[in-house]
């Protein structure tokens, strides 16, 4: 049975240790969207279980992200954030990206959302590093203690997202097209993406938390830290007794 809008919003905003405003403004979103990349992991380890069944229903995602207090992908945890946010007033819609230009297809998921004080995009389910809530046509978009966030035109609904850190070379992380897209246009790919062999989600261990001061990472056989984007940690995972440490220790799961 579903659950009503109220318990969805009391219980979500419990999971991610929110307790500010809930007025559908610039406020609000940063911090709903820190509070949620700093409380909600990215991984895929469901995904990794024999018989997973893509499921991006309101009351599946509920289940799993808030009552089991787990993680997911970029496509779960956007999902699940449009779905907090629209719950919550915002004026939102759901917009989809490009990381791999090789492949060409819609393989990343986003939130666009509209406020008086303009339009943002939001991304908490950026797999390998924290993403701060951009405002679009500002550049610099946004910056953290370690980098600056650059919305570059394409066209009129074309966006790169770039990063830009000291002494290094600016790096595309994505493109993102500002179109309203329904699940229809990213299911799909969602479903063949976590297809066991078909792609790194379904390949291997991913589980990350990101900040913008501090983003740790678990990938493959490899556990790193970064803080302020300076690297602090590199921990090989020998073992699968490695692995397990470091989800209970770092990550607090089971």
């Amino acid at each position: 049975m579903s659950v009503t809008n109220e318990v969805f919003v009391a219980e979500y905003l419990e999971r991610i240790h929110y307790q500010g405003s809930l007025v559908p403004c610039r406020e609000t979103l940063v911090e709903l969207h820190c509070c949620h990349t700093a409380h909600v992991l990215f991984e895929n380890l469901e995904i990794l279980k024999d018989g997973f069944k893509a499921n991006l229903s309101r009351d599946y995602l509920f289940d799993r992200i808030v009552r089991r207090r787990r993680g997911g992908v970029c496509y779960e945890l956007n999902t699940s954030f449009y779905l907090l946010l629209s719950a919550l007033g915002f004026s939102v819609q759901q917009v989809c990206g490009i990381v791999r230009p090789e492949v060409g297809v819609l393989d990343h998921v986003a939130t666009l959302i509209h406020l008086e004080e303009g339009d943002f995009l939001a991304d908490v389910g950026f797999g390998n590093t924290f993403m701060p809530v951009f405002q679009i046509n500002a550049v610099p978009s946004a910056q953290t203690g370690s980098a600056t966030y650059i919305m570059k035109p394409v066209n009129d609904t074309v966006y790169e997202i770039i990063r830009q850190r000291p002494g290094q070379d600016d790096f595309l992380l994505y493109t993102i097209h500002l179109i309203p897209r329904t699940q229809d246009d990213f299911f799909p790919q969602f479903d063949w993406a976590s297809t066991m062999g078909h792609t790194k989600f379904s390949a291997y261990p991913i589980v990350g938390r990101f900040t913008a001061e501090r983003e740790m990472l678990l990938r493959s056989k490899l556990f790193t830290i970064q803080e302020n984007g300076v690297e602090v940690a590199n921990i090989p995972i020998t073992c699968p007794e490695d692995s397990a440490r470091i989800l209970r220790e770092y990550f607090d799961l089971p």
